[in-house]
């Protein structure tokens, strides 16, 4: 599972160092969005954030992909975070 911390690094990591120049972020209302701490990250680094209105996984089309990984990983755990974003 993501939570804030977990979703904090990936941005500031991952994210971040792969963006060139200032960028509207869609995000949609998962809680671990919602952290004002991400919100200021991102902010400081100049992108802006764009909320998808609640319950809309009509405008949010990452959704099918998503639930073709979770079909797909039915079954398989990984514990360890740095498999998980870095390999």
């Amino acid at each position: 599972n993501i939570n804030s911390i977990v979703f904090y690094h990936w941005c500031k990591h991952k994210l971040i160092p792969s963006l060139k120049t200032k960028c509207v972020i869609v995000m949609d209302n998962a809680r671990f969005h919602k952290s004002k701490r991400i919100q200021k990250l991102l902010n400081r680094h100049g992108h802006r954030i764009l909320w998808l209105p609640p319950y809309s996984p009509d405008l949010n089309p990452i959704e099918k992909k998503w639930a073709q990984v979770k079909f797909l990983r039915q079954g398989w755990m990984e514990n360890d975070l740095s498999k998980l974003f870095y390999d």
